[in-house]
């Protein structure tokens, strides 16, 4: 049971990668080969503070101690997430509106199968088949991807500032 998960666990990771690597991929070639200008230096921006002003605005549902109050805490803390990164291919993407729908698109996919995946795992597992695994599992699925989205904005923005655009 133990080297299933380990390699599960591992190809979640890969995945994760992937899709990181992925999105620097898609803003390196196209910043260097076509001069794409920036909208303003990227210096200034502080991926920690993007990602703060998300988790304090929804802190105190996160912390309620009660599922669907943190449920609800974090699902409006991805769709901050979100914007935040929707916000940096604005920023940096040529044809933005454009970009900016396709994005909308990769996120949705994303969100809905790295999230399906812990779901599964945290819900639906064997032990949870034998007896209930409560509802604080319902919340645990939103924990990851938040960190795979605050993870993919810290990426992008520091791509933004050693490219500088």
């Amino acid at each position: 049971m133990n080297e299933d998960f380990e390699g599960w666990k591992m190809d979640v990771s890969r995945i994760a990668g992937c899709i990181a690597l992925l999105l620097v991929c898609l803003w390196g070639p196209g910043v260097q080969a076509g001069g794409l200008e920036a909208n303003g230096p990227a210096a200034h921006i502080d991926a920690e503070a993007l990602i703060k002003d998300c988790t304090d605005r929804f802190k105190v549902e996160l912390d309620s101690g009660v599922t669907s109050r943190m449920r609800a805490g974090s699902a409006d803390i991805i769709d901050c997430l979100n914007e935040k990164i929707l916000e940096q291919v604005r920023a940096v993407m040529p044809e933005p509106d454009a970009a900016v729908k396709r994005y909308e698109a990769y996120l949705n996919q994303l969100s809905y199968s790295h999230q399906r995946i812990w779901w599964e795992f945290y819900n639906e597992n064997k032990s949870c088949a034998a007896q209930p695994c409560g509802t604080l599992m319902h919340v645990f699925h939103l924990g990851r991807h938040m960190a795979l989205l605050k993870d993919m904005l810290r990426s992008i923005v520091h791509h933004r500032q050693s490219e500088g655009f």
